[in-house]
């Protein structure tokens, strides 16, 4: 992505999030959240799940997508590999409370 405050390339794995597809297989670590754990803006090594990922030394996958609520972050970890999975980071933000709550009113309460 290209404009007025960055230039940033996006690489994207098989289930359309931030990295390669090694980090699709058993992570160990999985980042839910929006924009922000996506890395938005900055190179991918510079996002907060790689950084986790070379501090900690573990598969991290950077399951970060653009304007996600918890509700629909909730959704997409269900369809994720998490056969080996440790520790869940759900990087919340104050705007998913009104798609939280819509999701929650409309019945469709995640289990």
């Amino acid at each position: 992505m290209n404009d007025r405050e960055f230039d940033v390339v996006y690489r994207v794995n098989a289930a359309g999030l931030r990295g390669d597809d090694g980090a699709l297989a058993a992570p160990a670590l999985v980042v839910l959240g929006d924009s922000f754990a996506l890395g938005w803006g900055v190179a991918e090594d510079e996002a907060f799940p790689q950084q986790l990922a070379r501090r900690l030394g573990v598969r991290v996958l950077n399951a970060g997508v653009p304007s996600y609520g918890t509700a629909r972050e909730l959704l997409l970890l269900r369809r994720l590999d998490r056969s080996a999975l440790r520790v869940l980071v759900v990087q919340y933000a104050w705007n998913d409370r009104a798609e939280n709550r819509s999701y929650v009113e409309g019945g469709r309460c995640a289990s």
